[in-house]
């Protein structure tokens, strides 16, 4: 380098996620109650950042041309900019039974979210001398790219029991299909998310969480709460192709509340 250069980095984020959900609900003689729901989500999302070089001393940065006049070096600025947004549909339908006395039973699937995801990009530089004539600056064409996000599809169970009221005691089971994730594009696109999909298929797999609860009232001013969690992890392989170890991640909680009498 011909002297100090002042360089400077700035980067900027945006974004948002909406969903809209739909609700349908149905008490079929206090013994089997159904509900469905139709959800759609919208999510926008834009970075911009650049990097910037500044001469200290521009005399530092000579250029000399064949017929013996000079020019210097001043700034120098790159420029790039990417936005994507989208919506997606997903439904999820379940159901809770009281077949006997303070016994629960219930149950819910959710349908993959199928998002729509709409790409944009563009990168420019820009340079400026201490001769203004050969200041100069380009910009690339917008790159687009549309393609399509089909996420996990889950199922969970659960059945709790009451006992008065004495105690409550409850379980569930949720699976999630990860495997079942998928991109998918346009034809010029196919070989390039078929590759990944394929990734998907050899690395994830189903993933697993199980939740017990029991809450005692031993006294009507007083609860005590225990907790246990286990959860699967999805990965079969890593990214290197090495068979992951699936452990469970357990949890353990407990707690006391204070239970103030109604007035």
């Amino acid at each position: 380098l011909g002297g100090t250069l002042d360089q400077s980095f700035g980067r900027r984020t945006t974004g948002s996620k909406y969903d809209y959900v739909f609700n349908f609900g149905a008490n079929i003689s206090d013994f089997l109650y159904l509900g469905a729901n139709l959800g759609i989500n919208t999510l926008e999302y834009s970075s911009s950042e650049y990097f910037k070089e500044s001469a200290v001393d521009p005399s530092d940065f000579e250029i000399n041309f064949d017929d013996g006049s000079a020019m210097y070096f001043e700034q120098m600025k790159y420029d790039y900019s990417y936005s994507v947004s989208g919506s997606g549909v997903f439904a999820k339908i379940g159901f809770i039974m009281t077949p006997a006395g303070g016994l629960r039973i219930g149950g819910a699937i959710q349908t993959p979210t199928v998002t729509t995801l709409n790409e944009e990009w563009r990168i420019s530089a820009s340079t400026k001398f201490s001769d203004k004539g050969a200041n100069g600056s380009s910009s690339s064409p917008y790159g687009t790219s549309t393609y399509h996000l089909r996420s996990p599809m889950k199922a969970n169970f659960g059945v709790a029991y009451t006992l008065g009221t004495l105690a409550v005691l409850s379980a569930d089971y949720e699976v999630c299909n990860y495997k079942g994730m998928r991109f998918d594009g346009s034809s010029a696109d196919r070989d390039y998310f078929n590759e990944i999909n394929k990734d998907i298929r050899d690395i994830f797999g189903m993933g697993h969480t199980f939740r017990a609860g029991v809450e005692v009232r031993p006294a009507s001013s007083l609860a005590v709460r225990a907790g246990f969690n286990a959860m699967s992890s999805p990965e079969k392989m890593d990214y290197w192709g090495n068979e992951v170890k699936n452990e469970a991640v357990k949890n353990i909680s407990f707690g006391l509340t204070h239970v103030p009498h109604s007035p």
